[in-house]
């Protein structure tokens, strides 16, 4: 529901008498004002609502104001002549504590215009049961606006991520395809190159042994060829290995990208830590070294990639949450027919004030631009699709520790 519906259903009562209504917070931030309000005080309703009343009205006494409606009878009332009034007009302003059902009062605040030298000769009942309940409702019709708003917010954010990860999981798939062709022969090029060093290395021992030229000796002396053939040998094993570890990487996106895999499926949920620790790799090794503590595990009914951006998430989040050089745990087990993962790490943990509202969206510790704060939010929604649970524990300055469940067999 936008502000300019409210404000059709609202603002009949008050215009008829022409009094203008505002909501107000606790802290005097308008939540909804109606199109009388809007122009007695020179505004519009999209410009006021969200703005503090004092920015409207600069000559409102506001430690007064807040003083007054906190107190008994719970009302506060102002004539005020706007500064920079030039036809000898000024409006009367009424403001009334409303106690609600979750005690954060809201506060309805009458405005009405009138020249300075008159007196208001009929002044309204702002403080009526039916006008209360006109306020009350009001705002619970607000609460349940913010609500949805921020539900659809959510939906949006996760379906732009949503598409997000199958784009980046497209494009690793794809390039991940690509180096997996040269590698392939690059590989094999460097064991049939070692092969055919081993042979020539083979020749020249023996040619070396039936010449007895000493111009051939010298010149193996002073190029090294002692030396040539051992760092050769080491030199083709490390590219060997490197190759190996490239190959290892591929894999690992390949196996962590799964664009297709929409559906609950048998899978190996160390493979899946295994696969996203190989991806995350640059994230965190320069922060904390992977211990891993890994129990019998079966292979559980889930959507592996899914399960994979959680572990990324909390991961790289525990990599981050370690100021210098730390400790990242992992471990794995099952129990009542469920399996867990446990990733528990040694740094700075979350404030206590804090840790509840971790999964709310967008809601992040993190400085500007290092995080959307959809991280939790979305890892929560991904368990709560698998039917599991996602856990946490802190304490500040030792650590966070999170804990997920998930069934063996989805039903």
């Amino acid at each position: 529901m936008n502000n300019s519906s409210e404000n059709n259903a609202a603002a009949t009562s008050e215009a008829q008498q022409g009094w203008g209504l505002l909501l107000l917070d606790p802290q005097l931030n308008i939540r909804y004002i109606n199109s009388a309000a809007a122009e007695i005080l020179l505004s519009s309703t999209e410009q006021a609502t969200n703005k503090n009343i004092g920015e409207l009205i600069p000559a409102l006494d506001l430690v007064l104001a807040n003083a007054s409606i906190f107190s008994e009878p719970n009302h506060y009332s102002q004539s005020i002549v706007p500064s920079n009034s030039a036809n000898n007009i000024s409006y009367q302003l009424e403001l009334h504590s409303i106690p609600t059902d979750d005690k954060q009062n809201i506060i309805a605040a009458y405005i009405y215009k009138k020249p300075t030298s008159s007196a208001i000769d009929t002044p309204p009942a702002p403080a009526s049961l039916a006008n209360k309940a006109l306020a009350l409702s009001l705002s619970q019709m607000l609460n349940i606006n913010q609500q949805l708003n921020m539900r659809l917010l959510h939906s949006n954010r996760q379906v732009l991520q949503s598409e997000k990860m199958a784009g980046i999981g497209q494009l690793a798939a794809g390039v991940a395809h690509e180096i997996n062709n040269p590698l392939g022969f690059v590989f094999s090029n460097i064991k049939t190159l070692s092969n055919y060093i081993a042979s020539l290395f083979k020749i020249i021992d023996i040619a070396a042994g039936d010449c007895k030229s000493q111009n051939l000796q010298n010149t193996m002396n002073e190029l090294e060829y002692d030396y040539i053939k051992t760092d050769l040998a080491e030199l083709l094993e490390e590219s060997e290995e490197g190759l190996q570890r490239v190959k290892k990487i591929i894999v690992s996106l390949k196996d962590f990208s799964h664009i297709d895999e929409e559906a609950f499926a048998p899978a190996d949920l160390h493979k899946c830590i295994e696969t996203t620790l190989s991806v995350a790799q640059n994230e965190i090794k320069y922060k904390a070294e992977i211990i891993r503590e890994f129990g019998e595990l079966p292979l559980v009914d889930c959507i592996a990639s899914q399960i994979n951006q959680v572990i990324m998430n909390i991961t790289v989040n525990a990599a981050h949450a370690i100021e210098e050089f730390g400790t990242i745990y992992i471990r794995t087990g099952t129990q009542d027919q469920k399996a867990w993962i446990e990733i528990e790490d040694n740094g700075e943990g979350i404030p206590e004030h804090i840790i509840s509202r971790i999964f709310e969206p967008f809601y992040t510790t993190k400085p500007i631009g290092k995080g959307t704060g959809l991280g939790l939010s979305l890892s929560q929604t991904i368990i709560e699709k698998h039917n599991g649970l996602l856990e946490v524990e802190s304490t500040p300055s030792s650590g966070t520790k999170f804990k997920i469940w998930l069934p063996i067999k989805q039903v």
